[in-house]
């Protein structure tokens, strides 16, 4: 099939934020699944990426991981693709560093330690301290419940926040 054929199988592309080839990761999975095959593609990342690769005319390697089409074909119908990428920006913390300012001094020590022992290692905790690295949703919902249990009746204070891609 020639490349004016395939690009005339999908739909333009839907989305309010402009997926951009530089943004697509090395070695993304992408997805040449469309919207009258699959009910989701418009706001699948995966079929997104395919779709700004196709319309650009250019890709970053000569070859590209895909879902299979007999795959989404089976999956997509009824929701279960577990391939399926939100196209919706997920808001993440940046930096906590006063994140333990207003503790009790008495429970300070303990809360932080906590808190440390949620992460996967010191080090990450320290680069999400120092906003190095984005702190996700189900991160920041952790320390919460952490500042709960330690009786801290507001919620942990970061730094900032940034709505980001999930890819």
């Amino acid at each position: 099939m020639h490349a004016r054929d395939i690009n005339s199988m999908y739909h333009p592309y839907h989305s309010k934020a402009m997926i951009q080839l530089k943004d697509i990761p090395e070695n993304y999975e992408y997805c040449f699944e469309s919207t009258d095959n699959c009910p989701k593609a418009d706001s699948c990342l995966r079929a997104l990426a395919a779709q700004a690769v196709l319309q650009s005319g250019t890709a970053k390697t000569p070859f590209m991981t895909c879902v299979h089409p007999c795959y989404t074909r089976r999956h997509a119908s009824d929701g279960t693709c577990k391939h399926y990428r939100t196209n919706t920006p997920q808001r993440r913390a940046k930096g906590m560093t006063r994140l333990f300012d207003e503790l009790p001094l008495k429970i300070a020590a303990t809360v932080k330690e906590r808190v440390i022992d949620s992460f996967s290692c010191r080090t990450v905790f320290y680069q999400c301290r120092n906003g190095e690295r984005l702190i996700t949703p189900e991160e920041q919902a952790r320390i919460a419940r952490i500042f709960r249990t330690a009786g801290i009746q507001h919620a942990p204070q970061f730094d900032g926040y940034e709505d980001t891609i999930v890819w």
